[in-house]
């Protein structure tokens, strides 16, 4: 957004010095990224008359003129074709410097000395691009200085704003801003019309009054399109924009000056001389003002006359319905479209405007009428015209809205003491309209274009914006690090993030999308998906229902960037059909892949496998004071059908963990094996123990004994560990240390070795002790698993 300080002073009375202006908008969040002074002050350039013009006897595009500056005749040779004698011109002398640095010296082009230069407007620094050199109007007289003929010195100020700051986009919009710095209100341009009742009044007709919801408009008869006024030429230059003629400048400078963008149709070139306000027919294509046909569909709200579209609606106008010099009638119009429907438009045509840009951060609806008003006013001005009376289609209203301020609660937010004549001294400079309620609190109307605030909360912002950041009073608050304080679902994500940092994983964060193709080639189910109405693209046709699909993209990502291994998390809401339910619920996912250890000195390449998630899952459950967590074997399709299992609490199961199934990981060109867990976190969460536990270190020493047996394949390592646990009290630790299958084993057989450590805590265990425990325990195990011992 471009304003200046100059054209700022017109809207509000204030004195202060353009750096701190800029550092104290910023403060207020509207950031200042640029300072540039607008100096065209320029010495050795004066208006000259050409006297005559000749062809270049050596080249087809250039020609001799002839000039005086006043005081002599001088020979130029041009390249431009746009002027004639008896034009005014502007004329850069010998030892002139432009603002782009060029500095004017006598030359020869094609055998032909040149003793200046004939300037167009953009060599001076005053537009961006220009067809030919600045034609001055015929009261110019030969040898005045140029600077009479130039805008005042300014400085421009270049304001990045957040999209919900649409109030600023505005020279009114800042000026507010600085209100709230000066404290007292800003001035808005004083509007007077005369309107003729007997003047044809606009037909209009809104066929779709939720993508418009406002449509107000003037007719305009008589008018003469010319140039502008130098005041609103030089305005216009400051702000960025070309000058084009009276009409077309208007309606820019009245946006630029209140924000709302308006648009002038050309009334005799509407047929029917109507407007109707409706969605394009598919297939139906428009000219726009720059020249460029695009093709509309269904989707797209346009301004249309009896037969064709005239306009895409607040993007752009179109070239068959737009202002020319033999303009006489104008429709003037001042309306308010969805946000969300201009935005659209605006992407599927790749089209971003002045007006798109505003309608699309939401103009004030209640402002159409100042705007329209301001325009017509201008208009009449310029290029005479009578003006008819309002037409205002305004089916909903939108009434101010009004909330009660408690000045404890600003505050008990703020850290500050203010007083009600305080709130009311940052307020009502930003046009908030305040009533007392009771000693403590205020009645505020919101004004319309303020549609960022609707909450007591929106409101403290405004109030510390405009007090100053910098004037709360620096205090260190009170804490409370009792646990039970803590937000449990907050607590649980937090602990579980710490903890696998910790680990050194990595938390990585996918879309929320997913497709049925995609899922299908990952073998993961896909029968419970809730779909997207308008996906972006067909990856995106469904809300995920897991967050394998997303972590095994990542996975694949990182292996296509040469990343040979790497160990990642995820937490992240899920979505699914449960009958004609639809179900949220937060997830945690871990994955690893690659090289646990890679080839070095001392070490052989390792690949990450099931037992290095199972050991980083139970250090978590750990962390979060969950024990006795079981193991069952677990089927999944996209999971390796004998390395997959759940893992499971008093029946419940937390999660399921497992190998990737080869042929996933084939299909998909996946070099490496891939871990995988998923869990329920609202389970964990209705789990977890936030009680420590402490128990104290044995004074007595362990013994350790080693336990082979043969069972069953099919039976689980975690059954023989849990009666092995329960078959003695001295079993302080059971640990798995190998499974064997195969030479001396007999089919349909596993080895299985443990790791037992026998410990007291009120003695010391003596050896014939531990050979009776040691004995029981094989006895059950023969009698409830089956198991037969093996030498060790």
């Amino acid at each position: 957004m471009i304003v200046t300080y100059q054209l700022l002073k017109d809207y509000i009375d204030f004195n202060i010095p353009v750096e701190e202006l800029s550092e104290r908008l910023t403060m207020q969040g509207l950031e200042v990224e640029e300072i540039k002074p607008f100096s065209p002050r320029l010495s050795h350039v004066k208006v000259a008359l050409i006297k005559a013009i000749e062809k270049h006897p050596n080249a087809d595009k250039l020609s001799i003129c002839t000039v005086t500056n006043g005081n002599e005749d001088l020979q130029i040779i041009c390249g431009a074709s746009n002027m004639s004698a008896g034009d005014k011109v502007c004329l850069a002398m010998i030892g002139a410097k432009l603002p782009d640095g060029m500095k004017i010296k006598k030359a020869k082009m094609r055998g032909v000395e040149s003793f200046g230069m004939l300037c167009s407007k953009d060599e001076l620094g005053l537009e961006g691009s220009t067809d030919g050199i600045w034609i001055l109007p015929p009261e110019a007289n030969a040898g005045d200085d140029i600077n009479d003929y130039l805008p005042d010195e300014d400085v421009i100020l270049d304001i990045s704003l957040t999209a919900n700051r649409g109030d600023c986009l505005s020279l009114v919009g800042v000026a507010r801003e600085i209100a709230g710095m000066v404290s007292h209100k800003i001035t808005y341009p004083k509007i007077e019309i005369k309107t003729d009742p007997d003047i044809e009044k606009p037909n209009i007709q809104v066929l779709d009054e939720n993508l418009c919801q406002r449509y107000v408009s003037r007719i305009i008869k008589g008018i003469k399109v010319k140039e502008s006024p130098k005041w609103l030429q030089e305005a216009l230059i400051k702000l960025g924009s070309r000058p084009i003629n009276n009409i077309v400048d208007i309606t820019n400078f009245v946006q630029y000056e209140l924000g709302h963008p308006l648009h002038a149709f050309d009334l005799n070139k509407l047929k029917g001389r109507r407007i109707l306000v409706r969605k394009a027919h598919e297939g139906e294509h428009l000219i726009g003002i720059d020249g460029i046909e695009r093709k509309l569909d269904d989707g797209m709200l346009v301004i249309a006359d009896e037969k064709t579209p005239v306009a895409i609606a607040g993007v752009m106008g179109g070239d068959q319905s737009g202002v020319t010099d033999q303009t006489v009638d104008l429709l003037l119009e001042s309306a308010w479209f969805l946000p969300e429907s201009i935005r659209g438009t605006s992407k599927k045509l790749d089209l971003s405007t002045e007006s798109s840009y505003r309608f699309e951060r939401i103009t004030d609806i209640n402002g159409l009428v100042r705007s329209l008003d301001r325009c017509a006013q201008l208009i009449q001005e310029t290029s005479g015209g009578e003006i008819s009376e309002l037409v205002d289609v305004y089916p909903n209203k939108v009434k101010p809205c009004q909330l009660d301020l408690r000045i404890s609660f600003v505050n008990d937010r703020l850290g500050t003491q203010l007083s009600k004549e305080d709130v009311r001294k940052a307020l009502e400079p930003l046009e908030f309209h305040i009533k007392d309620k009771d000693k403590d609190c205020l009645t505020l109307t919101i004004p319309s274009f303020k549609t960022d605030v609707y909450r007591e909360i929106d409101v403290v912002e405004e109030i510390v914006r405009i007090y100053g950041y910098d004037n709360i009073p620096e205090t260190i608050p009170p804490l409370n690090l009792n646990p039970d304080n803590l937000d449990t679902k907050e607590s649980i994500e937090t602990r579980i993030q710490n903890a696998l940092i910790g680990f050194g994983l990595n938390e990585i964060v996918n879309y929320s999308f997913t497709s049925e193709k995609e899922l299908k080639s990952l073998y993961f189910p896909h029968n419970n998906l809730i779909q997207t109405k308008n996906p972006l693209t067909a990856d995106n046709e469904s809300l995920r229902n897991g967050l394998f699909h997303g972590m095994f993209t990542t996975i694949l990502h990182n292996i296509n960037h040469g990343n040979r291994y790497g160990s990642f998390f995820e937490i992240g809401d899920i979505f699914y059909r449960d009958g004609d339910r639809l179900v949220e619920q937060k997830k945690l996912s871990i994955a690893l892949y690659g090289y646990a250890h890679e080839k070095g000195l001392y070490a052989k390449d390792r690949l990450y496998d099931f037992y290095d998630l199972k050991g980083l899952i139970e250090g978590l459950f750990d962390k979060l004071g969950l024990d006795e967590v079981t193991y069952q074997t677990k089927v999944l399709d996209f999971l390796h059908p004998s390395k997959g299992a759940s893992l499971m609490i008093k029946d419940q199961e937390l999660a399921y963990m497992g190998e990737c199934h080869p042929q996933v990981l084939e299909s998909h060109k996946c070099p490496y094996p891939i871990v995988y867990c998923e869990m329920d976190l609202d389970t964990i969460r209705s789990l977890q123990s936030h009680d420590n536990k402490y128990q104290e270190i044995s004074k007595f020493p362990e013994l350790l004994r080693d336990l082979a047996i043969l069972v069953d394949e099919t039976l689980l390592g975690q059954r023989v560990i849990d009666e092995i646990s329960k078959s003695s009290k001295y079993i302080k630790r059971v640990k798995l240390v190998d499974v064997y299958q195969g030479e001396h084993i007999p089919k349909g057989k596993k080895s299985l070795a443990f790791s037992l450590s026998f410990q007291d805590q009120e003695k010391t265990l003596v050896d014939d002790l531990v050979a009776k425990e040691y004995d029981h325990i094989i006895d059950q195990l023969r009698k409830n698993c089956g198991g037969e011992m093996r030498a060790i």
